[in-house]
């Protein structure tokens, strides 16, 4: 899984280094006026935000607008007009969720994530995340990378998000003695609010492996017969636990 996430990360930065053009918004207006700028926001009452490098902030009402689409940047544009693009956009995501279990052996719990992002273009961006969470009678601390694909940058839309990473424990019991291989599969509904942030709703399937590693004494003392000394003899247990887990979360995107 982690191999197949690095190929696709690697197959979209290549052609994206390689022609070195971004994108653009152009909006033409119902009186003929045309305005072009790099894409900030549609918020909930469809309000659209460019960010022009001469004009600065531009905010359309959408009664006003005729025609709008997205137009590619040549390569040969001037370096302010290149940089009229999302590309390059950091984002920080926050969100808490609930833990369904998903088996008999798997424990409703909760968790709490972040993850910051760099968007690679309009629909893709690569990120890192940090959580804690609490469930199957231990505390886990995943950390993972994040790979997420925005099917509209413009309005209302759904995204998939793929994590892939380790969780470590933060206590030991007698349930696990450490932690291991965490993935989750994720879909969500992400709505503009009035500000820049973004609301979002999702679903997640995840999956977690954790390890009971016990030594059985079968001898815990040195045992004499006749002439013969038993010493101590143990033997070696070593489980591997797989928990899975339908996760419904909430949280904002700034």
């Amino acid at each position: 899984m982690l191999l197949l996430l690095f190929l696709l990360a690697g197959s979209l930065l290549t052609p994206a280094r390689a022609q070195e053009k971004g994108y653009e918004y152009v909006v033409t207006l119902k009186s003929g006026v045309t305005l072009r700028g790099q894409f900030i926001k549609k918020d909930i009452n469809g309000f659209i935000t460019l960010k022009n490098p001469e004009k600065g902030i531009l905010t359309i009402n959408p009664d006003e607008v005729s025609f709008m689409q997205r137009e590619e940047i040549p390569a040969n544009a001037e370096f302010a007009l290149q940089n009229t693009t999302a590309d390059g956009t950091f984002g920080l995501q926050l969100s808490p969720g609930l833990m369904i279990g998903m088996t008999d052996q798997t424990e409703t719990g909760f968790q709490f994530q972040g993850v910051a992002f760099l968007r690679l273009n309009e629909n893709f961006a690569l990120g890192a995340g940090f959580g804690i969470e609490r469930a199957n009678h231990a505390t886990w601390l995943p950390a993972f990378g994040q790979l997420r694909l925005d099917l509209d940058a413009l309005s209302e839309a759904p995204f998939f998000a793929i994590n892939v990473g380790y969780a470590g424990l933060v206590q030991e019991n007698s349930y696990h003695d450490r932690g291991g291989l965490m993935a989750a599969a994720e879909l969500g509904v992400k709505f503009p609010l009035a500000s820049e942030n973004v609301f979002f709703i999702s679903a997640t399937y995840r999956y977690q492996q954790a390890r009971l590693e016990q030594f059985l004494y079968s001898l815990e003392n040195p045992v004499s017969v006749g002439s013969e000394i038993y010493p101590p003899t143990y033997t070696t247990f070593d489980q591997t636990i797989n928990y899975h887990f339908m996760v419904v979360s909430i949280g904002i995107i700034f």
